[in-house]
């Protein structure tokens, strides 16, 4: 393995898992937004493949629908966790490298948080290009990866990680990593560029988590009522232009054409 895998592996075997299985009130509202777009774009029938299958895989809920699923993950540690469906199929690789998977043979490509964990200008790219590679002509493409701003805000004002965060801006200011190199963010115009430069046709961004994560200290003392009107709420804002520099977690959704 190489020093990316490496880190990402004994990152991962280390995770405490019990916080994954009963989650806190901004990982419900992450889930909640997400599921309800890969909804609105997985039609009957369809073929899809959710990569990066770790631990917060979505792969058991979307195997409700009458579709095909493959769950691709770089570990696989949390297959055996999976129901036992004829629909879910599973897949050892990394998404720099998918050559087991044949061209245009999914409709719904889902990157799941995966482009969090690749620095490399080239393996950004190719896990991209493999992305668009693998997706069906008129397939939707759909990308989640984390918010600069909100990682400065969280990691580096809210946690007093301040003076560690001045060393890991690049030259123009980007907040690009932090934790030994195991999560990088993007900026919105950041990600459409290579979006746009791999063919891709962008439709939208999602906020999925708005300020929740950031707050989540106030989100984790909500009751169940007051819960459920932030996820109506911010159903309502998802979209716009405020939210999305604020939310930790983006939803980029996009077409090949």
């Amino acid at each position: 393995m190489n020093k990316r895998v490496d880190n990402l592996y004994n990152f991962y075997k280390n995770r405490n898992d019990e916080k994954f299985e009963n989650p806190s009130n901004y990982a419900k509202l992450e889930r909640y937004i997400t599921c309800l777009y890969l909804n609105k774009y997985i039609k009957e029938g369809d073929k899809v493949i959710e990569i990066g299958s770790g631990i917060k895989a979505f792969t058991p809920e979307l195997s409700n629908r009458n579709i095909e699923i493959t769950a691709v993950d770089i570990f696989g540690k949390y297959f055996s966790s999976f129901p036992k469906k004829q629909n879910i199929k599973t897949v050892i690789a990394d998404i720099i490298n998918l050559k087991s998977i044949k061209n245009e043979s999914f409709d719904i490509v889902f990157v799941n948080g995966v482009l969090s964990h690749l620095f490399e200008e080239k393996d950004i790219k190719k896990a991209i290009s493999e992305s668009v590679r693998i997706c069906k002509k008129g397939g939707f493409v759909l990308f989640t990866f984390l918010s600069p701003t909100a990682i400065i805000i969280r990691y580096g004002l809210i946690n007093k990680n301040l003076k560690k965060c001045k060393n890991l801006f690049n030259d123009i200011g980007y907040f690009k990593s932090f934790s030994e190199d195991i999560y990088k963010s993007y900026f919105i115009d950041e990600f459409k560029k290579y979006v746009k430069d791999a063919g891709l046709k962008h439709i939208k961004d999602i906020s999925t988590d708005g300020l929740f994560e950031i707050l989540k200290e106030h989100s984790n003392q909500l009751d169940e009522e007051e819960f459920e009107i932030i996820k109506d709420w911010q159903l309502r804002v998802c979209e716009k232009k405020e939210m999305l520099g604020l939310s930790t977690h983006i939803l980029t959704i996009t077409k090949k054409t």
